[in-house]
């Protein structure tokens, strides 16, 4: 899934939640043209902000391989 998002050039979001009912948990992921550059820039600013909490950030150079 996540070769398929990248090959095609979409976003690709790993998370979860905590029903606070019961406390059961749910792994989401998402795939899709879901991110604008604007978006990205708040979740990222938000990371550096929560540094100090052990919010990490991983950027890394792609280049795209056309077929």
């Amino acid at each position: 899934m996540l070769a398929s998002a990248l090959a095609n050039q979409d976003d690709f979001i790993l998370t979860y939640e905590i029903n606070p009912d019961d406390t059961t948990c749910r792994l989401h992921v998402l795939r899709g043209k879901l991110i604008t550059p604007c978006m990205l820039g708040t979740l990222k600013n938000r990371v550096e902000l929560l540094h100090d909490e052990g919010s990490t950030i991983m950027t890394q150079r792609w280049r795209i391989i056309q077929p």
